[in-house]
């Protein structure tokens, strides 16, 4: 739907057929077109960035649940965990939008931070 379009440096041909690494997210497609006859270059380039961690996040998460859906208010856990696994049938169950909260601070040096560059994006839950 964006129109976007790239390169994928990174492949292998073997046995007659070409495999490209393609990384999708949940629910996201695409098209893989091949235009030009594969011209094998020396290259480390990768098709997707590698991601680094840049922080571990410790402080404990506040989760919210709509009662209206049979969740309790709000959940205080250190760990981001399955909602199948836990022992409350309120959350275990349960079956709707729920918020997540926690704080914290990035040091410098890392992505976002004057003259770094980064993916932004939350990971999502």
């Amino acid at each position: 739907m964006s129109g976007q379009r790239r390169e994928l440096p990174e492949y292998e041909e073997k046995d007659g057929r070409i495999a490209v690494p393609v990384r999708l997210e949940p629910f996201e497609s695409g098209f893989v077109v091949f235009r030009n006859p594969a011209v094998k270059q020396s290259t480390s380039q990768k098709n997707f960035p590698e991601f680094k961690t840049i922080v571990k996040l410790s402080a404990p998460w506040e989760v919210t649940f709509d009662r209206m859906w049979g969740g309790p208010a709000t959940l205080i856990t250190a760990n981001l965990e399955d909602w199948s696994k836990r022992a409350e049938p309120g959350i275990r169950y349960y079956s709707g939008k729920a918020v997540y909260h926690t704080t914290f601070a990035v040091g410098e040096g890392a992505a976002g931070s004057a003259g770094e560059r980064g993916d932004r994006r939350l990971p999502r839950l």
